[in-house]
């Protein structure tokens, strides 16, 4: 808005969401002025009554995987350009239809980005650690709490999401991707 008594220009922002930094308002000097968001990972401790969708910026949650590794998602996109989360459960027909081509594809890829393959539906460590062997699996893989299944608003698995580099979810799809160029093409979007 302009103030017309003293004929400064004023840009205020409204409806950001979480996770981006910017100042209450900005003042306009000349006849160019840019605006420069920056994300930063939402910090909660219970992440429980979370809502995530395509546009958000993800909190910073770790997840631990069959090895006992904790990956913390600030941790990781310091040293890879975006997260992949994979939601599966050991009797889906259809994640294991689409194993062999995330797989294939991470396997390129996995100097970019990193991929969790996070199962909130069973809980036992062995169950995951067996099944990530018995299918030769190399990615981390393991129980997560069942609330991410409201978090992401899950409705089918499997369900691939992808955090680009700012943290913001930036791709969510459910169900099969039984084709490792279209996740190879994914991964290469998000890695360039």
């Amino acid at each position: 808005f302009t103030d017309s008594i003293n004929a400064n220009a004023v840009i205020l922002l409204k409806n950001v969401p979480s996770g981006y930094e910017y100042k209450n308002e900005y003042h306009i000097e000349g006849a160019v002025t840019t605006i420069k968001l920056s994300t930063a990972l939402i910090k909660l401790e219970d992440m429980s009554a979370q809502s995530f969708k395509k546009g958000d910026i993800i909190c910073d949650f770790q997840f631990k995987d069959t090895d006992g590794v904790i990956h913390k998602v600030s941790e990781v996109l310091k040293s890879n350009k975006a997260v992949v989360l994979n939601f599966w459960y050991k009797n889906c027909m259809p994640c294991k239809m689409e194993f062999p081509h995330l797989s294939a594809a991470y396997d390129k890829y996995s100097d970019k980005l990193e991929l969790f393959a996070m199962n909130p539906i069973d809980s036992s460590v062995q169950v995951i650690a067996d099944y990530k062997r018995d299918n030769n699996l190399s990615f981390p893989m393991g129980a997560c709490n069942f609330n991410f299944e409201s978090m992401f608003n899950l409705r089918a698995y499997p369900t691939t999401i992808v955090i680009d580099r700012y943290g913001m979810i930036s791709f969510i799809y459910s169900g099969t991707i039984p084709d490792t160029e279209i996740f190879s093409s994914i991964f290469d979007y998000y890695t360039k």
